[in-house]
Formats: C-alpha cells, sequence, structure tokens
C-alpha cells in the first residue's frame, strides 16, 4: 500500500486487509462535498482568500455539475452569512446556466443572406449563404469565417434551387454546442473547407429575441441568464416535498 496516497487522504487507519479495500475510501473521499471550511472562507476578512474560496468551489463544482449543483443549491439555502450566500449564487447560476446551455441549440454567430453563385468544380448551379458580418469571440470567428465567404456546403451537404439560409440555419440550431462541423465557402474563386466548433445559441437571442448588433447585447445576455436562473430556481422550489 502507497503510504503517500494514505496520508494525501487523510487515511490513518492500520493496514490490514488487500489494497482492494483501500480502494473503496479513497474514491469515496475524492467525490466528497468541498469542505466547510472552504464554505467558511467564503466570507473570511480578507479578500484575497474569499476570492480563491471561491476558486476553488468553482473548480470542484465544474468536475462534477450535476453533484456540485445540488451542493451549491443547499449551502445557498442554507447561508446565513449574505457574503457566502452572494459568492454561492453567482457559482450556482455560472453553472445551472452552463449546463443548461450545453443542451440547448448550436450557434456559430453570423449574419447571412441566400444567394445563387457557380461554385469552381460544379456545372449546375449552387444555393449558398452569403456572410455579411460575424460576432466577434463566437465559433465562426474563431474558425476563420470573414464577410465575404460564401457557405456553399455543410458536412458535404450542398443546396440548389434556394433555401440555403434556412436550411444552415436549422441544421446549426440542431447540433449541440461542443459539436464539429465542416464548413465549404467559396473564398476567392476557390472552395475551401473550414472546420468550425458549434457553440452556444446566445441565450438573449432566445429570451427577447435580440438583435444581433444591438449596443445592449451584453446586458441583455446577463438578464436573460438571470431569467433562466430563476425559472430553474422557482423549478426547484415545486421539487420540494410539502409539509
Amino acid at each position: 500500500m502507497n503510504l503517500a496516497l494514505v496520508k494525501h487522504f487523510g487515511l490513518t487507519t492500520s493496514f490490514v486487509a488487500g489494497s482492494v479495500l483501500w480502494m473503496f475510501p479513497v474514491i469515496f473521499l475524492a467525490a466528497e462535498p468541498p469542505a466547510r471550511s472552504l464554505i467558511g472562507a467564503l466570507s473570511s476578512d480578507r479578500f484575497k482568500d474569499r476570492e480563491q474560496a471561491e476558486l476553488d468551489l468553482g473548480r470542484w463544482a465544474d468536475r462534477q455539475p450535476e453533484r456540485g449543483i445540488k451542493s451549491l443549491l443547499l449551502e445557498f439555502e442554507g447561508a446565513k452569512d449574505p457574503e457566502i450566500r452572494r459568492r454561492v449564487r453567482g457559482l450556482l447560476r455560472r453553472i445551472v446556466v452552463e449546463e443548461h446551455q450545453k443542451s440547448g441549440m448550436g450557434y456559430v454567430g453570423i449574419r447571412m443572406v441566400s444567394v445563387e453563385l457557380m461554385v469552381p468544380g460544379d456545372s449546375s448551379v449552387r444555393s449558398g449563404v452569403r456572410i455579411l458580418g460575424v460576432e466577434a469571440d463566437t465559433p465562426a470567428s474563431r474558425a476563420g469565417l470573414r464577410v465575404g465567404d460564401v457557405i456553399v456546403g455543410l458536412d458535404g451537404v450542398v443546396w440548389r434551387g434556394g433555401g440555403a439560409q434556412q436550411s444552415f440555419a436549422d441544421e446549426i440550431k440542431r447540433r449541440k454546442p461542443g459539436s464539429e462541423a465542416w464548413i465549404s465557402i467559396a473564398r476567392d474563386g476557390k472552395v475551401e473547407k473550414i472546420l468550425i466548433v458549434v457553440g452556444p445559441r446566445p441565450l438573449s437571442l432566445q429570451e427577447f429575441a435580440a438583435p444581433w448588433s444591438t449596443k445592449d447585447a451584453a446586458v441583455l445576455e446577463e438578464r436573460a441568464k438571470d431569467k433562466v436562473f430563476e425559472r430553474w430556481l422557482a423549478d426547484q422550489d415545486t421539487k420540494k416535498p410539502s409539509r
């Protein structure tokens, strides 16, 4: 038995049985919620300690979101200290919203319009999607898509006879955030394939149908996250057994 491993997890029981039996307490302790001292540190007199405790608590919850959400909800509901309650609520809100978006619609972050064009190597007219705008810090910008590019295919599927814009938009929405897609674009007289990682659709587009170019996009996104979180909290209340 590795004594360093025993000391690391605080196991002081003497080694009596085979090493297989020691697997259970190690795994159990690794999955335990964060220590009470970490929660208590959220109200430390030192700002640096409060920030570090919140960071450590968030990292723990990110590694196991389902368990983290349950634990943070219990801490939030039972917290008496305003500072602890505020910080735990912030962590809980972030993780709940992130998990919500993971199961939502896909998004790439472009403005577009349908066009008809001849594509090199294709003898027939093809429908495509001309990019009119690329939103900053989105899957489209990270993949290198540019204004003026024309999307002429998605994962080998091409469009003819119109409807490319709607077909492309619908297919991207169906993709789960984090999934990959190969986009064929016509650029500078050639066809290139670009790999793009689909992102989560901004909640403001779903909650408020906010225009792509609105200057208040960041504010609306935060408000939309608040709405999602408040609905989730209300749903947790309905699941509590009646007394």
